[in-house]
């Protein structure tokens, strides 16, 4: 059987556990911010709220855990020692989308934007294409590591739904800025969503990475 065809851990299961274990929580953080936001529109900053934001910030230091001992077990138990370099990579730009989500989070908690309800559905709508674009790009990520060959669909559905997030987000500041707020207002509800923005731009910036490891992988 050819390099190509290997696994990257092969038999070495409790590197695949624990690769499994920092995507599960990078899949569920994208959900409870998907909650968090909807929660915040619909009944503003609370203790419910803070609750979850709590739950955001364990999974981002549970993911930091399982980055730094991955890091570790790469230079030892890898299978394939070429591929070692990118995996490592990937393990960043995945944990540094934790990052964002924490920041994300953290400043809806304390900086608590109002926005027109009016534009409630679309604010819900940018949120909710940035956790499939995320979503898509963890099942991705598993593929990379069982069957990279089958990364394709997944890592298409990231850059539409990104390009989907970006001309919706586009279409909400207009709205903002056609009103007659003062411009620090504007401004500031801007900023918040040219952070989803971001987070979707990381998202795809990550799957093009994947695409350039399963040519290499190929080759």
């Amino acid at each position: 059987m050819s390099e190509r065809n290997v696994k990257i851990f092969g038999r070495i299961t409790s590197l695949q556990k624990q690769i499994d274990q920092m995507l599960d929580q990078i899949s569920e953080t994208a959900m409870l911010y998907q909650q968090l936001f909807d929660h915040y529109l619909d009944q503003g900053a609370d203790a419910a709220m803070e609750k979850k934001v709590e739950r955001i910030l364990e999974r981002k230091h549970l993911t930091s855990a399982l980055c730094k001992e991955l890091e570790i077990a790469l230079y030892t138990d890898m299978l394939i020692p070429d591929a070692r370099g990118d995996v490592l990579e990937l393990l960043h730009a995945l944990h540094d989308l934790m990052d964002l989500y924490k920041d994300l989070a953290v400043d809806l908690s304390i900086r608590q934007p109002r926005f027109d309800p009016a534009l409630n559905h679309e604010l819900m709508a940018v949120v909710k294409l940035v956790t499939e674009a995320v979503d898509h790009l963890v099942k991705a990520s598993r593929l990379f590591f069982s069957d990279f060959r089958s990364m394709q669909h997944d890592l298409h559905k990231v850059a539409f739904l990104e390009g989907e997030a970006d001309d919706l987000v586009n279409r909400l500041k207009r709205q903002i800025f056609a009103t007659d707020d003062p411009i620090y207002k504007k401004l500031f509800r801007c900023e918040i969503l040219d952070n989803l923005d971001d987070l979707a731009d990381s998202a795809k910036d990550v799957s093009e990475m994947l695409s350039i490891y399963a040519i290499k992988r190929a080759l």
